[in-house]
């Protein structure tokens, strides 16, 4: 794997770096506005053993740098051992893991998925939208926030597309 480094111009920024990962295109919608390159219900998951030394390498490759991770699919959460590959970033000491999701999954995987990320994104389109799941799923979310301490950020985009989002909720964390 040969990797190219990209430096951010602003001195702020000098000490980390942004990784946005796809992995992969399996999800479990057929949006319409979501084209056959970006998502399938087909594709092949990306193998534990992938993940780990696709990491790994990262880590050493940017070992003077702060790396936020964020994740995106497809839907990460189809992925059957998403827990394990979210496990993999505390493994290698990345500083901040974000991930994107449709919010569509059973709670329980969001709520198992806090301990290994610093921050969640739903994104909620009104083609697949079930306001019963979306209400479970925010207010389970508020009250984990406040009862464990979970340190992280939240954001809530709806959409009907692709240009129509509307940013509802985001806390946003300053760089350290």
């Amino acid at each position: 794997m040969e990797l190219i480094r990209v430096e951010h111009s602003a001195k702020k920024y000098k000490k980390w770096v942004r990784i946005e990962w796809n992995m992969g295109k399996r999800c479990n919608f057929d949006c319409s506005y979501c084209g056959a390159d970006l998502h399938d219900n087909t594709s092949k998951h990306m193998p534990l053993e992938s993940f780990d030394y696709t990491i790994k390498t990262l880590r050493n490759f940017y070992k003077d740098k702060r790396i936020r991770m964020s994740l995106t699919g497809g839907e990460p959460f189809v992925h059957p051992q998403i827990l394990e590959i979210l496990s993999l970033f505390r493994k290698y000491e990345v500083d901040e893991t974000s991930i994107i999701s449709n919010g569509s999954l059973p709670l329980e995987k969001y709520l198992k998925a806090l301990e290994y990320i610093d921050n969640i994104i739903f994104s909620w389109h009104f083609e697949h939208l079930r306001i019963d799941h979306m209400k479970e799923v925010l207010l389970a979310s508020k009250t984990i926030m406040k009862n464990t301490g979970f340190n992280g950020d939240t954001a809530i985009i709806l959409g009907s597309g692709l240009g129509g989002f509307i940013n509802v909720l985001n806390r946003k964390r300053e760089l350290k």
